[in-house]
C-alpha cells in the first residue's frame, strides 16, 4: 500500500492540535501517519481516575501507587515530570503525559506548572 502526503495532509487538517506535536523526523510516510493517528486516538481515550475509565493496566497501577502518596508528594512529582520532556523516545513521552494527565486529576492541577 502506498501513503501519499495528501493523507497526511488530511489527517493533519482533521486533527491539527494532534498530529503537530508529533515528532516527523526520520520518519517514513506510514510510520508519520501512523504515529498521528496514534496521538489522536490517545487524546480522545483519556484515563479518568474517578472511575478508572480508559485506564490500562499500568496507568491503574500508576493511580493506585499515587493514591497512597500525599498531595504535597503527587504535586513534586507533578513538577519534575514536567520539565523531564527533552531528549526522550515517543514511548517515553507518551507515558509522561499519561502520567501527567493522572497526577492533574489527583492533585486539581491544570496547565499552570
Amino acid at each position: 500500500y502506498f501513503v501519499t502526503a495528501s493523507i497526511i495532509s488530511r489527517t493533519e487538517q482533521r486533527h491539527p492540535h494532534s498530529c503537530g506535536r508529533v515528532n516527523m523526523k526520520g520518519h517514513t510516510t506510514v510510520a508519520i501517519v501512523l504515529l498521528c493517528l496514534s496521538s489522536i486516538h490517545a487524546q480522545s481515550s483519556v484515563c479518568k481516575v474517578s472511575d478508572g475509565s480508559n485506564c490500562g493496566e499500568k496507568e491503574l497501577q500508576y493511580i493506585n501507587f499515587m493514591k497512597a502518596k500525599s498531595m504535597q508528594e503527587r504535586i513534586e512529582q507533578l513538577e519534575i515530570i514536567e520539565t523531564m520532556q527533552t531528549g526522550m523516545k515517543d514511548e517515553q513521552k507518551m507515558w509522561n503525559k499519561q502520567r501527567k494527565n493522572i497526577l492533574r486529576q489527583l492533585t486539581n492541577v491544570r496547565d499552570e506548572l
